[in-house]
């Protein structure tokens, strides 16, 4: 992808646009991270991405690898849902 003045464009040139969802802070509300809930929202709901939302405070405290964990998963179940 690439922009073509203001237009957000992909390898072909056409135009893309973007639909999606955040999650809030995944330390917070890990259950966001669902397989079933990324599909949903991909194929339901012609989602192309998520935001795996994780504050870099929450990243970097004593449960670092838990938390590094968590979003490989939600990446993860991301790419299975096409996004």
């Amino acid at each position: 992808m690439h922009l073509e003045g203001t237009q957000l464009t992909g390898e072909n040139g056409q135009p893309v646009v973007l639909r999606g969802v955040s999650t809030h802070g995944l330390t917070y509300f890990p259950d966001c991270v669902d397989r079933d809930l990324f599909s949903h929202v991909s194929n339901d709901r012609g989602a192309n991405l998520v935001r795996l939302a994780m504050y870099a405070n929450d990243y970097c405290t004593a449960n670092r690898k838990a938390n590094t964990d968590l979003m490989e998963k939600g990446i993860q179940y991301a790419i299975d849902a096409d996004m």
